[in-house]
């Protein structure tokens, strides 16, 4: 929900793909970085789909509604929702 104010395309490792990289107005630097092969879209896709039913949200909010409230949000993996995969508690 945050303006961006810069945008540039750039290789975050030399050698490797390109990405976008982003700045907001108050100072997040993001990324949007594109996925090597079909077996990482559908394993991030399948654990984006499992933590948006298992994590505890601290707003109460669903994630789906919540990213796409402007526009429909597609084939962009949540890369914020999947990484509350290491906050999971761990049950045996």
């Amino acid at each position: 929900g945050e303006v961006v104010t810069s945008m540039t395309r750039a290789s975050l490792v030399a050698g490797g793909a390109e990405s976008l990289i982003y700045v907001t107005v108050t100072g997040r630097v993001g990324a949007f970085v594109p996925f090597t092969s079909r077996d990482d879209v559908e394993f991030y896709t399948s654990l984006e789909g499992f933590l948006r039913t298992e994590t505890p949200r601290p707003t109460g909010r669903d994630p789906q509604s919540y990213r796409s409230y402007y526009a429909p949000m597609k084939h962009i993996v949540d890369g914020d929702l999947c990484d509350a995969f290491a906050q999971l508690p761990y049950e045996t």
